[in-house]
């Protein structure tokens, strides 16, 4: 939900907690168009809904039309969890003083993802003009996403694919995560951004000397009972 003032643009994020256990400090941050705002929900039982508002400083440089807010929801792990805590992506539609179409369609396939991977992301115009786009993908922490974002010029006709770097940082192994690809069109008086889903496949721990630890131990056993019996029987010839 959109709220306004004079200076200020508030938003009211409510949240459900549909997970079935007790959601402890959580929080959520966004960033809207280089203004970010920070908000906590505390704790969240399970099938409550909590709200918050985030509060973005006015800027006059804004264009009126559609926005889109990425919003990272983040809460204290459970335990036995690598991270002490647990990050969601989300997002909402920010109709700012003006309503607006998306001037473009953006998609993006699922990927895995172990050191580096290549996510392509395909761009078409939605109205049958060509636009130059600004590309951003939002990724939780763990997977570090291109930044500055790309810049592509998009035909008024078929799509243009971009291939945007991922790099894994600290994620888990085998573990899923989804991200947000933002594309805005830079130029007219409106705006109106375009944004859709993906998920990021952490690929599992491919260390192979965890897996050998046993039979290493069983080798190094039996090379050490070998050369105590050589030295035996070098001792007694």
């Amino acid at each position: 939900m959109l709220l306004g003032t004079d200076e200020d643009v508030l938003v009211r994020v409510d949240v459900r907690n549909s997970s079935g256990a007790s959601l402890r400090d959580a929080r959520v941050g966004g960033d809207l168009l280089g203004r970010h705002a920070d908000a906590t929900f505390g704790d969240i039982e399970p099938d409550h809904v909590s709200s918050v508002v985030l509060t973005f400083p006015f800027a006059s440089e804004w264009r009126p039309g559609r926005h889109v807010l990425p919003l990272a929801i983040d809460y204290e792990a459970p335990p036995g969890s690598l991270s002490s805590r647990t990050q969601l992506i989300a997002y909402l539609i920010l109709p700012l003083a003006a309503a607006a179409e998306p001037a473009l369609r953006v998609t993006a396939p699922p990927v895995s993802l172990d050191i580096h991977t290549l996510l392509r992301v395909r761009l078409e115009s939605a109205d049958g003009q060509p636009h130059r786009a600004r590309l951003r993908v939002v990724a939780p922490p763990g997977i570090v996403a291109p930044d500055p974002p790309a810049v592509v010029d998009v035909p008024a006709h078929g799509e243009v694919t971009v291939a945007v770097g991922l790099l894994h940082g600290a994620a888990p192994a085998n573990s899923r995560h989804g991200i947000l690809i933002v594309a805005e069109a830079l130029e007219g008086p409106i705006e109106r951004m375009a944004v859709s889903t993906s998920v990021v496949e952490i690929a599992p721990d491919p260390a192979w000397l965890p897996h050998l630890r046993a039979p290493l131990v069983v080798l190094t056993l039996v090379l050490l009972l070998a050369g105590g019996l050589a030295e035996l029987q070098r001792t007694h010839s």
